[in-house]
């Protein structure tokens, strides 16, 4: 991707799918390393005993563990992580997409929910994915880039896309787990070029979950499984869509309320603000309106009129610990 910096304006080419140069030349290294041998690696493998196959996430290569463990001992590829959604929040995404009637979905960055779709509804009714990701470790998927749109393998992905669309019938909706972050705009310039093409080669009706702008931010909470910094009692990630909140029910066991001002469902602590004509509480416990600021805030936040800003861990950085708000 193109950046300019916003002091000197100059223009530098930067990796669009890793944070770090390293991290980029590392996981170019990794896949072609991966491509030449995983299929004499996985041939090797099939004629020993299951527990001694493993898979290194750093280097993308299967070994033996009686032989070579020791060479990948410590190895953590942050870059490279997959976090999974939870089985509570696929089954109420499936749900979801049941009520609304969806039958083509596109899933951007969402292994676990293309595999849990292909494997778990098929007695359920009939719904048709496909997986764009750039994790090279995938299977039956495209590899992808969801900042800049492009596909690794362009001649064999777009012409798999290609055929998605086209045999797309019914309702249709795009689903994307972006990485933790991540720059929105180009995000978004991505899923809508994804968007068009879906229109112009499938059928039927689109129904998106992204678009700019983004209408919605949902209070239910999306959980997360096999992630050391996860709890799955106090997520603060969120759905965002631009469908109406009100054709999304919450999930089973949450005790949620409809408001009828907001048209949509909400959790019992959100109750809705009448000064700011929304229910603003996004995570904790419900928020308290400020006057001065004109919006809401977390409870236990004090308004500092010297600083117009709310008391708290930056205000104590800037003004001391001990400054009482004024």
């Amino acid at each position: 991707m193109l950046f300019e910096e916003k002091t000197t304006k100059i223009h530098t080419y930067r990796c669009a799918g890793f944070r770090t140069a390293r991290a980029c030349r590392k996981d170019a290294e990794a896949c072609t390393s991966y491509r030449l041998k995983r299929m004499t690696s996985a041939l090797h493998l099939c004629t020993l005993p299951q527990g001694d196959r493993c898979y290194c996430h750093t280097c993308n290569l299967l070994f033996a563990r009686s032989v070579g463990l020791k060479d990948h001992l410590g190895h953590n590829f942050v870059s490279g992580l997959q976090i999974f959604f939870s089985l509570d929040w696929l089954n109420f995404l499936v749900a979801v997409f049941h009520d609304l009637g969806v039958r083509n979905v596109l899933c951007v960055g969402a292994p676990r929910l293309f595999d849990f779709l292909r494997i778990h509804t098929e007695d359920k009714y009939d719904v048709t994915t496909f997986l764009l990701d750039i994790d090279a470790r995938l299977v039956f998927f495209a590899q992808f880039n969801m900042l800049n749109g492009h596909f690794f393998e362009e001649d064999t992905g777009c012409a798999a896309i290609s055929t998605f669309f086209e045999a797309c019938n019914g309702r249709s909706i795009i689903f994307c787990d972006p990485p933790f972050s991540v720059m929105l705009q180009p995000l978004m310039v991505a899923l809508t070029s994804l968007m068009e093409s879906m229109k112009k080669n499938g059928t039927g009706e689109f129904l998106r979950y992204f678009k700019l702008p983004i209408r919605h931010v949902l209070p239910f909470q999306v959980t997360y499984e096999r992630h050391c910094h996860s709890n799955r009692r106090v997520s603060i990630v969120r759905l965002f869509t631009d469908l109406p909140p009100k054709d999304i029910r919450p999930p089973p066991g949450l005790e949620s309320q409809f408001c009828e001002d907001c048209q949509r469902y909400s959790s019992v602590d959100n109750p809705h603000c009448d000064i700011c004509k929304a229910c603003t509480t996004l995570h904790g416990p419900p928020y308290v309106h400020c006057n001065a600021c004109s919006r809401c805030r977390p409870p236990g936040r004090v308004h500092c009129n010297t600083c117009g800003r709310y008391t708290g861990f930056f205000h104590a950085l800037l003004y001391g610990r001990r400054q009482t708000p004024q």
